[in-house]
């Protein structure tokens, strides 16, 4: 009987602590935690809807050496139009360009011309969308640029450059407000300008290593070239990134590895979860799962789960069957009020069992003629079946919880 209860309690798909504090209120049997446990784990509807993992402590790269050492790129959309952007890794320098199309040739045409005026990145990382393709990792063949793709579905692998789509677009949000569209780019030379509060220095200032001149009166004296101390830079960025490390990872936790050949749950697009299985390991964080249908998907580690039971399912739709028999809080009256408890066990296992009935006939068994005031219904109740008939000859149990047990009359 404790498995059938473990069952019963769970039918809401609630979480482990609230299961266990709804069965530890009423019900108490040797390894109870346990088995509770067990069963919350290995349901496969409360895994297909489990929430996102914790993140893990911060992994930074190597801090930079030189401007255009590591470069992020984006494309994002605004208004119905297309836009590339750039952001430097050591000195935040942003570039944004609107693409005339979101083709991967004239992504590349747009890059050529902003690295034909910058120079040519050293790395770059980006999504795989549009960038994993033929024709740009060509390009970057002949321009000798090294390619990090960022992990699917995982916009922080990729965050310097979603930091700068945040500021090229904040800045495009307030030219369309404002009706200055063609002074976007301006505006981007403004921000470029104006030095950053952790540095003292603009993205102008380290990527150039002088001021850029704008639209606003400015002195000679400050235009002259003044060499910067690199001692100073790469202090200031080794302090800026340990403070982001130690803030980020006040609220993260280490997750244990995972192997090839384990069987996970992931998220291929929504908010569910599917199973598949590991078959080749990226990096430490980044792993390729394959699904039922032979598919592969590359996942960040904080979107894998460890299944023991969605993906043992070969990933089908799981669809829980609704629960039409008797509630939990009739399981305790009929414990606790003296019922037949050898009948009630075996009803409960039988229908535990996967004893599939309708919606009507099973309500049918459980409601009597107490719930109903006509005679009329009495009589339809005494043409049931015997397995949908409560006895009426003992005590019994209606819908709302009620006991009715049988009148005792003196035999005169």
């Amino acid at each position: 009987m404790q498995p059938t209860i473990s069952k019963w309690i769970h039918a809401p798909h609630l979480g482990i602590e609230k299961t266990l504090a709804r069965a530890r209120s009423q019900f108490f049997w040797p390894g109870m935690s346990k088995d509770i446990t067990e069963i919350v784990k290995a349901c496969s509807v409360c895994e297909k809807f489990t929430r996102n993992q914790q993140k893990e402590p911060l992994l930074q790269d190597v801090p930079p050496d030189y401007p255009f050492e590591r470069v992020g790129i984006d494309l994002y959309e605004y208004a119905g139009k297309d836009h590339i952007v750039l952001m430097d890794s050591y000195s935040g320098y942003v570039i944004s360009r609107q693409l005339h199309e979101k083709s991967i040739r004239c992504v590349i045409d747009v890059l050529e011309g902003i690295f034909c005026n910058y120079g040519y990145p050293t790395q770059i990382r980006c999504d795989n969308v549009p960038f994993n393709s033929t024709a740009f990792m060509s390009y970057c063949n002949e321009t000798n640029i090294v390619v990090n793709f960022s992990s699917p579905r995982y916009p922080q692998s990729n965050g310097l450059a979603e930091k700068g789509v945040a500021i090229a677009k904040n800045i495009l949000k307030r030219c369309y407000e404002t009706g200055d569209i063609k002074m976007f780019q301006y505006h981007m030379l403004e921000y470029n300008t104006t030095p950053v509060a952790s540095m003292g220095l603009s993205p102008a200032q380290l990527f150039f290593g002088r001021r850029l001149k704008s639209r606003l009166p400015i002195s000679s004296a400050l235009l002259v070239r003044n060499y910067i101390d690199e001692n100073y830079v790469a202090t200031k960025i080794k302090s800026k990134r340990q403070y982001q490390k130690e803030f980020y990872d006040r609220s993260s936790k280490n997750l244990p590895a995972l192997n090839v050949g384990d069987t996970v749950i992931f998220k291929k697009g929504g908010k569910e979860w599917s199973g598949g299985k590991i078959i080749r390991q990226v990096n430490s964080r980044s792993y390729v799962v394959q699904d039922k249908y032979g598919n592969h998907f590359r996942r960040n580690r904080r979107l894998l789960v460890k299944s023991t039971k969605l993906s043992q399912e070969n990933n089908e739709t799981v669809h829980s069957k609704p629960v039409h028999n008797l509630p939990s809080a009739e399981i305790d009256i009929a414990a606790s009020c003296g019922r037949n408890s050898s009948d009630f066990t075996d009803r409960l296992e039988s229908q535990a069992a996967g004893s599939i009935t309708d919606v009507e006939s099973e309500f049918e068994m459980y409601y009597t003629a107490s719930d109903s005031d006509t005679s009329e219904h009495q009589e339809q109740e005494g043409n049931n079946s015997e397995a949908d008939e409560p006895c009426v000859n003992t005590q019994y149990v209606t819908r709302s919880g009620r006991v009715v047990r049988p009148p005792v009359k003196l035999n005169i």
